[in-house]
């Protein structure tokens, strides 16, 4: 389903095959396979600019995830809900819903799902041009640049982000700087 979503040749059949396969999971009650192909579906929706039907969701993932304690799910449907919220340029929203993303990746050490997070934050630090955010999530910027030694295209993404924040912040310039010390 993954190669699928970046291919818009067929996405009809795309939605029948997530609806059949959601089926099939609440058939056989695979609570968490369902709570996957739901984020997937949200995904989707985002690629289709379809901000709502991706918002549903994920908030129906969230739910499901929230029961059943999926903490990489959690993480995974907050950050879904972060962009939802940033599309509708609710910033406010989207910046609780990445802290959400952030702090279960932090209590599962998921880096992925760290790195979306810290990339969700920073979108809302920058559209807010908000120094405190960045200051306030200082450490687990750092705390990437520690657990990631491939330093490859989230690393890459993420210096990114900072370069785009140093517009306004001190301590976004002083991040770059530290990552390449480290």
């Amino acid at each position: 389903i993954n190669i699928k979503l970046s291919n818009d040749q067929s996405d009809e059949s795309l939605l029948g095959l997530l609806d059949e396969s959601i089926k099939l999971k609440e058939k056989i009650e695979d609570h968490e396979g369902k709570t996957k192909l739901l984020i997937l579906y949200g995904e989707f929706f985002i690629k289709r600019d379809e901000a709502e039907n991706a918002k549903q969701k994920f908030l129906e993932a969230l739910d499901i995830a929230n029961s059943i304690h999926l903490v990489d799910f959690i993480s995974d449907a907050n950050c879904g809900l972060g962009n939802c919220a940033l599309i509708a340029n609710d910033h406010n929203q989207a910046q609780e819903y990445f802290i959400d993303a952030a702090l279960q990746a932090k209590v599962d050490d998921n880096i992925p799902n760290q790195y979306n997070a810290i990339y969700g934050i920073l979108e809302v630090a920058k559209k807010n041009e908000d120094s405190r955010m960045i200051n306030e999530f200082s450490d687990e910027i750092q705390s990437l640049f520690r657990k990631d030694p491939s330093r490859g295209h989230k690393f890459e993404h993420l210096i990114t982000s900072l370069d785009a924040c140093s517009i306004f912040s001190s301590e976004a310039k002083e991040l770059i700087k530290l990552s390449k010390d480290i």
